[in-house]
């Protein structure tokens, strides 16, 4: 899916909340981690304002009727209805879940996105004439920003709701679905490439003291129909518009978008729209609290769908946050959020998940970095220091700003790599036509570790899959790691680490 996706200045800050839930198995040699360091509080310069990902979240959902007179049969209250199942219905109203039904169970009851599906609203042109709007004005993507500005000027005038959708207070609105009535680009060649699904922001209305909109999704109403719904309204495929939610909460895209490897295994909602998100995600989203691990030993791990269980490993100073440089490791199983992709192709891209439970285990470099700006632009200090560090994130003072490590001259950075079972490189493992190639579950099955396989940083196999193509993490440190699968069960995984 060539889903688009802006970053921005951020800023490290912290949240003052607690979990009611500890994960099981607490050892002298590992801690459990704090689940207070959210990506929506990584916005500094209040440029990409996320949605909050704890607690009750009202989005706005305003289906967009463009003039196109061979797709104004769509609109209708028909129409309406899917839309109204896909975001807030019952699952067993669509062919999956639907976007409130499955960030609760993601979230393990800690979000509940709810809100409205407004009347249509109509534009007054054709797509067509959409594009012409970005040369009238700051329309921006296209012309959607000019659209999303329009939407909601055109709700607050039907509407008196407007500021049910400022979750958190600060006079914005906190997230716009635009929900279009034409087919995007993969349905009719013919569109325009902004008739596509993508994630973006009015920058202009981040400081908004009148309700104004901010971060949006922009969809077609045709995604709904993917062949998975066979076709019709009756059961809307949702997994585009969980998808793009997921940007709107801050997530990033972890596919190749060169289509030459598969840095995230494309098993994760975040990368090929296929069951679940990783544990990195939900601990950037305070939705789990994994445990730290610090020292050689067998360690349990409950399956990740039952209530988050994940582990962490990393060097010396790791700061205990999801912004450094680590290994999370995961029991995967085929449940839950996990089950109906696992079980049955997905058409939409022709995959199925992992055909068995195993240990996923993923290399994250998620550090922050200091950016100063200078007449000649922007340059980049590390935040190795994590006495520092700890102060920026507990006292926010001096209201530095940040940002993602995201490439280098040498390096390619990637924000998560999955270390995968018997591959030599993530880098030329699939062709320029990989979304019409079906992928058996053998193939995707390498990506896992069962019972009497291991991982070792000391292999040249493994080294490879590392940025830095050897024991070397990115931050320079030279870091031993070995894991072995002791067992497998339903209901637990053993693993023998060594540091």
């Amino acid at each position: 899916m060539n889903k688009k996706y802006l970053s921005f200045a951020l800023l490290f800050a912290i949240l003052l909340s607690s979990c009611d839930s500890t994960p099981t198995n607490i050892g002298v040699d590992e801690k459990t981690l704090s689940d207070t360091y959210l990506l929506n509080k990584l916005n500094g310069n209040r440029e990409v304002l996320y949605l909050d990902s704890i607690g009750k979240q009202n989005i706005l959902v305003i289906p967009v009727a463009f003039d196109d007179p061979e797709y104004l049969n769509l609109v209708n209250d028909n129409t309406l209805a899917c839309i109204e199942n896909a975001f807030f219905g019952d699952s067993s109203d669509t062919s999956f879940y639907s976007l409130s039904d499955y960030y609760y169970q993601s979230s393990y009851q800690k979000l509940n996105v709810q809100g409205k599906v407004s009347d249509w609203f109509h534009v007054g042109i054709t797509s067509s004439e959409l594009k012409s709007k970005e040369e009238d004005s700051y329309a921006g993507e296209g012309g959607t920003i000019w659209l999303l500005n329009k939407a909601v000027d055109w709700y607050k005038e039907n509407y008196n709701d407007i500021e049910d959708f400022d979750n958190n207070k600060d006079h914005v609105i906190d997230a716009v679905w635009l929900v279009y009535n034409v087919p995007n680009v993969r349905e009719n060649l013919q569109m325009d490439e902004t008739f596509w699904a993508f994630t973006f922001w009015d920058t202009n209305n981040a400081n908004s003291t009148s309700y104004e909109p901010c971060a949006y999704s922009w969809a077609s109403v045709y995604s709904l129909f993917g062949e998975y719904s066979d076709g019709s309204l009756l059961k809307p495929d949702t997994r585009t518009i969980i998808h793009e939610t997921g940007h709107l909460l801050g997530l990033i895209d972890y596919y190749d978008t060169t289509g030459s490897s598969v840095p995230a295994g494309m098993v994760d909602m975040m990368d090929m729209n296929i069951g679940d998100h990783n544990a990195y995600s939900k601990f950037s989203l305070g939705w789990i609290k994994p445990r730290y691990v610090y020292g050689d030993g067998v360690y349990n791990l409950e399956p990740f769908e039952e209530n988050g269980d994940a582990i962490i490993v990393s060097y010396n100073n790791y700061n205990e946050t999801p912004y450094d440089e680590y290994f999370i490791i995961e029991y995967i199983t085929p449940t839950g959020l996990n089950e109906k992709d696992y079980k049955i192709v997905y058409p939409g891209n022709n995959l199925l998940g992992y055909e068995r439970p195993g240990i996923r285990i993923s290399h994250v470099d998620s550090r922050g970095f200091n950016l100063f700006e200078q007449n000649d632009g922007f340059y980049v200090t590390s935040t190795d220091d994590y006495e520092e560090m700890d102060i920026l994130l507990t006292e926010n003072n001096s209201k530095p700003t940040y940002d993602f490590l995201t490439s280098s001259s040498n390096i390619p950075f990637r924000r998560l790599t999955i270390m995968q079972k018997n591959a030599t490189s993530i880098k030329n493992v699939l062709d320029d036509n990989f979304l019409d190639r079906p992928f058996s579950q053998s193939y995707l099955n390498n990506f896992l570790y069962f019972e009497g396989d291991s991982f070792s940083l000391s292999d040249d196999k493994y080294r490879e899959l590392m940025p830095n193509h050897s024991s070397v993490l990115n931050n320079g440190i030279i870091f031993n790691l070995d894991i072995s699968i002791v067992s497998l069960n339903d209901n637990e995984a053993k693993i023998a680490i060594s540091l």
